[in-house]
């Protein structure tokens, strides 16, 4: 008698926690990022041409409404993209450059951690293609179905477009004349790759 009511009373605490455990997101679906942040290179992106100033992203990356294709027009050489990126929805666009740098802090390779030191240190482009690849097999599905070619151009192209999207963003967070050296420099590394 006494085994039959721990037990009825076992399943009584069990059933409410298994019930309202089905009502907590998922990990991975908790968006942690900074929602400003998020909101900001947004906005940078999807500028109109009549509202961007000379040193807004819309005017380095160009595309839709302006006169060059959507591309690198920050240092040399330019890069037009040509992969399946250019395609991508803006707002994936700006998670991934998001978390690119998110990766890059947390390995050390980030403004503030890279000032610190007497050397522009950069993150070396395959270990971000690396990483690249996880991101997109994760998070964007079209990518899965691509070639490995193809995916190729893909990351190099996101990692480009990233790097320049969180770079002009940087440029206001911590406008100083070695950030835009540093910018400058982990551009042209990631863009001498192809």
């Amino acid at each position: 008698m006494l085994k039959q009511m721990a037990l009825a009373l076992g399943l009584v605490l069990v059933i409410p926690i298994t019930a309202s455990a089905q009502f907590i997101p998922k990990l991975e679906e908790v968006d942690t990022r900074d929602q400003a942040v998020i909101q900001t290179l947004t906005r940078n992106i999807t500028i109109k041409p009549q509202e961007q100033g000379d040193h807004s992203t819309a005017n380095f990356r160009q595309g839709n409404g302006y006169s060059k294709p959507l591309g690198q027009y920050l240092v040399e050489p330019n890069v037009e993209f040509k992969s399946d990126y250019k395609n991508v929805p803006d707002d994936i666009k700006v998670k991934f450059a998001y978390d690119l740098h998110d990766h890059l802090k947390n390995a050390g390779f980030d403004w503030p951690s890279v000032r610190k030191s007497s050397d522009f240190k950069m993150m070396p482009y395959d270990k971000q293609a690396e990483w690249a690849d996880f991101w997109w097999l994760r998070f964007y599905k079209p990518y899965k179905d691509l070639g490995f070619l193809y995916k190729d151009g893909f990351k190099y192209d996101a990692i480009v477009d990233a790097t320049d999207i969180y770079g002009v963003y940087g440029r206001k967070a911590w406008s100083s004349a070695d950030y835009i050296m540093f910018e400058d420099a982990s551009l042209q590394e990631v863009v001498k790759k192809k």
